[in-house]
């Protein structure tokens, strides 16, 4: 009889410890299956091939590293990529001269062979594309950017800031500097990859780190060091980026359905002092207007929104300027001037939208149209 019962409890711990081999494995399911790495050569573009073995439903996330910083904006992503995140050096102390963008894209059934970025004018770029297996629909947790220079954070650091990581997610690094180094993966991180562009002294690295457990991951430094002398340490200009991954099977995974474009949605990007700014529903046109959320884009510049149901009428305030826009009126008011539009203010899918050119402009800023990449370009004064 004892002999039995020991045999069933040793069967029974078997199991539960199978069981726990299992959700372990489910919760560490993200892998890196291939990767692509690309110099341009100091032009306007910058190609990168896809990775092999590409299949639907991969996750693929681009680095687009790069000189000029801002001086490079607008930067033009390809069809289908979502921005992450996009850093410059430490500027400062006046160090301008690397930036760095990061993207992500569900991959489909028919990829084409590369994607090609494209700048404002012609810079040193270089960058990769990483696919990833085993990630959730909506696959980004968290991010964070910084840039620097040897001296803002000791010697040869490249520092990346921590962010917040769901039980089972991967990390994923992604270093740049302004000189032909080698880059030292941080402590407990694994290389995908480095690539160098030798010419132009730039280089890259990513790397990554799976099984997280929930909560903040805490910083992430990497060492630059001589290229020719790898003891010696080597400080210039530097960017640094985190980015945490859902994994598909993983606690805390959200599967969110795709977005529904509203009527008349144009294919349009937004671009607020060149970063690319994602509002909760899609721009649209109306009569050759640009139509934008009311609320998503009043924060973005700043203002103070509310609504007033009664009137039907949107208010934006930013310090001593009042922006009052009633649903359907072709004339809104600017500190109680009224100004005539074109197009008036509607609603679209239960949704206000506001003139995009009318608003930037009575809120003081720049509003430009690039024809070729149909592209909005705000700029703040």
């Amino acid at each position: 009889m004892k002999k039995s019962i020991a045999l069933l409890m040793a069967l029974v711990m078997v199991f539960t410890i199978s069981q726990l081999n299992a959700a372990i494995a489910q919760n560490t399911s993200i892998k890196a299956e291939s990767h692509t790495t690309a110099v341009n050569g100091d032009r306007e573009t910058l190609t990168i091939n896809i990775p092999s073995g590409v299949k639907s439903g991969d996750l693929l996330i681009a680095q687009i590293t790069y000189e000029k910083g801002r001086d490079a904006w607008p930067i033009t992503h390809p069809g289908g990529w979502n921005h992450i995140v996009t850093t410059d050096a430490y500027q400062g102390g006046g160090y301008t001269d690397i930036g760095q963008v990061l993207y992500w894209k569900t991959a489909d059934s028919n990829e084409p062979a590369s994607y090609t970025w494209r700048f404002s004018q012609s810079v040193e770029a270089l960058g990769g594309i990483i696919r990833y297996s085993g990630v959730a629909e909506s696959p980004i947790i968290a991010s964070s950017g910084q840039g620097g220079y040897g001296e803002s954070t000791g010697q040869n650091q490249m520092v990346a800031n921590g962010i917040t990581a769901e039980e089972g997610a991967m990390i994923v690094g992604f270093y740049g500097i302004k000189e032909l180094a080698n880059l030292e993966t941080p402590n407990g991180m694994n290389r995908v990859y480095q690539q160098w562009d030798r010419d132009n002294d730039y280089s890259i690295l990513a790397v990554e780190e799976v099984g997280l457990a929930a909560g903040a991951t805490g910083s992430r430094i990497a060492y630059s060091w001589e290229y020719d002398d790898p003891r010696e340490s080597l400080e210039s200009q530097w960017v640094s980026q985190l980015v945490t991954l859902r994994p598909s099977n993983g606690e805390g995974t959200t599967q969110q359905p795709p977005v529904e474009p509203p009527a008349g949605d144009s294919g349009i990007t937004i671009f607020l002092d060149g970063q690319l700014l994602q509002l909760e529903d899609l721009p649209t046109i109306e009569n050759g207007r640009t139509l934008v959320p009311m609320r998503g884009f009043f924060e973005a510049l700043g203002a103070d929104v509310s609504w007033d149901a009664s009137t039907k009428t949107a208010t934006g305030i930013r310090g001593g300027t009042v922006v009052r826009i009633p649903i359907g009126s072709n004339q809104p008011t600017v500190n109680g001037s009224v100004v005539v539009i074109q197009v008036p203010a509607r609603i679209i899918n239960n949704r206000t939208y506001i003139p995009l050119r009318f608003v930037g402009e009575a809120l003081g800023e720049q509003v430009d149209w690039d024809g070729t990449t149909r592209s909005v370009i705000i700029t703040t004064r």
